[in-house]
């Protein structure tokens, strides 16, 4: 289609001026591999005149004896400057494939048209084979090498190829038997020693190489290595083996000593062992030569035949470059009744001192047979033990076997006891329980049965006239106990008797002579500090007596006092020692007081108003302002202003209102309201029109009063 176009355009451009004379192939023979991949030019079309326009193509192809064949080549069309050129091609994607063992020779013809001329001219393709690599010593060769003098890295071989056509080369390898003495580098295609020929145990080895140009592939070439006086393997020679081992064995018995031989080896052996199953931490280990049962730091068997019943420990020893190899010992669990354990070896337990089975502690207390037996959980004798028993079918739960009381140390608060679980092959497991009783708020205070009278006189000292002492059984908080007055009769006597919360009772102040000859009944409160508190009360008897005649006074204890001079100890009674005086004195003080704010509340109206009782004359205020051109007795002004109600400010107009503004001048006896007078007349009330204000007095004299306008 490109070719026509062009001829269009030539043609009315006036280009088509020549017709065609003769055509050529440049070159006439050329040849081509039957490996060929892609399409290639092959020759090239010459047209006389060069500015022919014509058509050309592949008329046909026939091989070396003249006979028609099918083939694969074609012509490309490419447009040049002037004009456009003609190429035969070879067309990889026909389906006439090149083969030179069938067709080695193509004589090919190709014509081309102008108009109604036509010119054709031949040319000459051979077909070349593809040419197989060559390997270098084929097809094989052998190296001999010692085990001792190649360590690793050392250079072994290089595989060396060449390929006539020049086609890009691929090596493969293959080394039999498998195994990884060798390293080899594919770009290189060098063969070196991956380990020490120490490490070597099998000779020889023989690896295949095959090599390819992609076409055709060199196959099997064999380099053999031969590797001489190859090292001996270290051997463990007591292993494989299998032992059977009770699981009560102690831990650190010894299970095998291991033997060794390496005939060509003359160092010592470091054996290593691995263990499965694999748990940790491990129930073996490795000292020297000597396998033997780990030991154990929780006091338990090592090996547990309820939970794994065989091992298997695998142990190797290396000279540096051989392991040994299928060093196997199978180790098996034999079964033994063991003792119960416990889910604790000491439990805790908190009580209360009570009755037989009340108060109780859960252990938590759990038992298992590693064989699944029945076992009977009891408490071994000793230590107070016989206190204390189960309460529960699961020997869970403790309480106390008998009263338990700890008040006055009679039982103790701390106790270790043991508790034992056997099982029905006789094994026993033992555990231990810390017992602490706490002490219980079980006794209230106690007051001695005596209860003494206590004498009191104008000449006993103020202070300390007795002490009252309660006593608990009870330890601790259990049995502290604190004191207070729970009654006093009569109440009046409370102003000079009192009770301290550590018992003492004390005279507080003088008694008046009211009170001589009379006598006090004073009831006590003793509390202890327990949860809940119990509590309880005795009386003491006070007595007022009158000033003894003797220069021997008693104390309230009724025990002789060391003398004084009566008249000296003897004080002057207080006017404020009756509450009748204090309650008289209260009241005069508020009416007092009263009196003052009133007082003051009148000051303060005077202050502010300038009146005290009723409004004052008819002079202005002096709490507002007033204009200095304003005469109250004559004609009243009236120019607009801020002060007038006739000024444009809507606070003074007469339709506003203004809670902040009042008017003066009214008489509180004359009006309805104590301060402003409310009638048409009034600026303020409805149908004032200018603002004028007459009240009684000057509006029958004729005569206009002030109108002020002040804030509240």
């Amino acid at each position: 289609m490109e070719w026509f176009c062009i001829l269009i355009l030539l043609f009315y451009a006036g280009a088509v001026t020549s017709q065609l004379t003769a055509i050529s192939l440049s070159p006439p023979n050329t040849f081509i591999k039957d490996t060929q991949l892609g399409n290639r030019d092959l020759s090239k079309v010459l047209i006389e005149p060069v500015t022919s326009i014509t058509n050309c193509f592949v008329q046909g192809a026939r091989t070396a004896s003249n006979v028609n064949v099918q083939h694969p080549f074609a012509l490309r069309f490419q447009p040049t400057a002037l004009t456009f050129e003609w190429h035969v091609i070879f067309d990889a994607t026909s389906t006439n494939k090149l083969n030179a063992a069938n067709v080695p020779f193509y004589q090919l013809t190709v014509e081309c048209l102008e108009q109604n001329i036509s010119r054709s001219a031949g040319m000459t393709i051979q077909v070349l084979p593809n040419q197989r690599p060559v390997i270098s010593n084929y097809p094989g060769l052998t190296r001999s090498y010692n085990a001792g003098s190649v360590p690793s890295s050392t250079s072994l071989y290089t595989v060396t190829a060449t390929d006539g056509d020049g086609d890009q080369l691929t090596y493969s390898y293959i080394v039999q038997p498998t195994v990884n003495y060798f390293d080899i580098n594919t770009a290189t295609n060098e063969i070196r020693s991956a380990v020490d020929f120490r490490s070597v145990t099998i000779s020889p080895i023989i690896i295949h190489v095959n090599v390819s140009d992609g076409f055709s592939t060199v196959t099997d070439f064999k380099l053999r290595i031969q590797v001489n006086g190859l090292n001996e393997r270290p051997d463990i020679t007591n292993l494989p083996d299998t032992q059977t081992v009770r699981e009560d064995i102690a831990g650190g018995t010894t299970i095998l000593n291991l033997q060794y031989r390496d005939l060509d080896f003359n160092g010592n052996f470091v054996p290593s062992c691995t263990v499965f199953p694999n748990i940790q931490p491990s129930v073996f280990m490795v000292s020297g030569n000597r396998l033997s049962l780990a030991t154990s730091t929780s006091g338990k068997n090592v090996l547990d035949f309820e939970t794994i019943t065989s091992y298997q420990v695998t142990c190797t020893i290396s000279d540096g470059y051989l392991t040994s190899q299928g060093d196997v010992m199978t180790i098996n669990v034999q079964n033994v009744n063991e003792k119960p354990v416990f889910n604790q070896q000491t439990y805790t337990c908190l009580l209360e001192e009570s009755k037989a089975g009340v108060s109780t502690c859960n252990l938590f207390l759990t038992v298992t047979d590693p064989e699944g037996d029945a076992v009977v959980v009891s408490i071994r004798p000793g230590n107070n033990s016989q206190r204390f028993g189960f309460v529960s079918p699961a020997y869970d739960i403790l309480s106390f076997a008998v009263d338990y009381d700890v008040d006055k140390n009679v039982m103790p608060t701390n106790v270790v006891i043991e508790v034992e679980a056997r099982d029905t092959g006789g094994q026993v497991g033992v555990a231990n329980i810390a017992i602490t009783i706490l002490d219980k708020n079980d006794n209230s205070p106690t007051f001695p049965a005596i209860s003494p009278v206590i004498d009191i006189s104008d000449i006993t000292d103020i202070g300390i006239i007795d002490i009252i002492l309660a006593t608990d059984d009870d330890s601790g908080s259990n049995g502290e106990v604190v004191y207070e007055a729970n009654g006093i009769s009569p109440p009046t006597a409370a102003n000079y008797i009192s009770v301290l919360p550590n018992g003492q009772i004390h005279f507080t102040k003088r008694f008046p002579d009211s009170l001589k000859g009379t006598a006090v009944l004073l009831t006590v409160e003793a509390k202890d500090k327990g949860s809940p508190p119990k509590s309880a009360s005795t009386s003491r008897t006070i007595r007022f007596l009158e000033s003894p005649l003797t220069t021997a006074p008693t104390s309230g204890s009724g025990s002789p006092l060391t003398s004084q001079n009566s008249a000296a100890s003897t004080q002057q009674q207080s006017y404020f020692d009756e509450p009748a005086n204090i309650a008289l004195v209260v009241i005069l003080s508020l009416i007092l007081l009263a009196a003052l704010i009133v007082a003051f509340y009148f000051c303060m109206k005077y202050c502010l108003l300038g009146y005290c009782c009723k409004p004052g004359s008819n002079r202005p205020s002096r709490v507002h302002p007033v204009r200095d051109d304003y005469d109250p007795y004559n004609s009243y002004y009236r120019t607009p202003s801020r002060f007038t109600p006739n000024s444009r400010d809507p606070r003074y107009s007469r339709d506003h209102v203004d809670p902040r503004y009042t008017r003066e001048y009214g008489d509180p006896r004359e009006y309805g309201d104590p301060r402003y007078y409310r009638d048409s007349r009034h600026p303020l009330s409805t149908g004032s029109i200018n603002g004028d204000f007459y009240d009684d007095r000057s509006y029958r004299g004729s005569r206009k009063a002030k109108l002020a306008i002040q804030p509240y």
